[in-house]
Parts: structure tokens; sequence; C-alpha cells
């Protein structure tokens, strides 16, 4: 295998598990929207009306799964690979 070959290998791993985070990332803020736990109070920090947030959990939810399997597809590309 050749150092560009292992480089674009590694940038792919690379990007795929950044893709997979920010999709957890996002499902998990959807989450705490929702919740709006005392601790970590989401929903007042971005002034979010209650009818409001059924949509931005919709819409979070929907981009994370997205992102975490677009990430996940990437990964298992460039695995078969080698």
């Amino acid at each position: 295998m050749t150092e560009t070959v292992k480089a674009k290998e590694a940038f792919a791993m690379f990007v795929g598990i950044f893709q997979s985070l920010t999709g957890i990332l996002s499902i998990t803020v959807a989450y705490l929207i929702y919740y709006n736990p005392d601790f970590f109070p989401v929903r007042t920090m971005f002034n979010l009306l209650p009818e409001h947030v059924a949509f931005y959990m919709m819409l979070l939810i929907v981009v994370g799964s997205f992102a975490i399997i677009s990430g996940l597809l990437i990964i298992h590309e460039w695995s078969i690979r080698t």
C-alpha cells in the first residue's frame, strides 16, 4: 500500500468518526431540548418556545440519524478497501 492510500484511509476514518460523533451529539441535544434538565437547561438557554420543541427534536433527530449512518458508511467503505 502506498503512503497516499494510507493517508486517504486515515482521513476517511477520521471524517467518518467525526461525522458519527456529530450525529450522536445532535441526537443528545434533541433529547436535552425535550427533557430540559435543571443542571443543563438547553431549552432555556436557546429561549425555545414549548410549542416548537417537537419540531426541533424531529429536525435534530433526522439530521443526527443521517449523520451517524453516513459516517458509519464512510468507515465501512474504506475498511473494505484494505
